[in-house]
């Protein structure tokens, strides 16, 4: 079942690249995953430490990115999808 484009708004109706989105990774060493884990410390630690019932900076990132992870691991099927870096923000699912 697929969820009408107008109930939510997801990732990629928030977001725009100026070039099309990359597919596929053809490679990343070792430090391109160290790089990629550095920025996303760099956006946790340079939000408001400050955490509130109403407001909490911090934990609503850490939260938007596990729940990414999670959508992208819940996808896999039939031995396709995965943890592969694509998520479909149509799906119930």
């Amino acid at each position: 079942k697929k969820i009408p484009k107008q109930s939510f708004d997801s990732p990629q109706w928030m977001m725009t690249c100026p070039k099309p989105p990359v597919m596929t990774t053809a490679c990343m060493s070792r430090d391109d995953y160290d790089d990629a884990t550095q920025s996303v410390k760099d956006l946790l630690t340079a939000l408001p430490r400050s955490c509130t019932p109403a407001d909490c900076p911090e934990a609503d990132l850490a939260g938007c990115i596990l729940r990414m992870a999670g959508h992208d691991f819940m996808d896999f099927k039939d031995g396709q999808g995965g943890s592969d870096g694509c998520t479909d923000m149509d799906s119930i699912d």
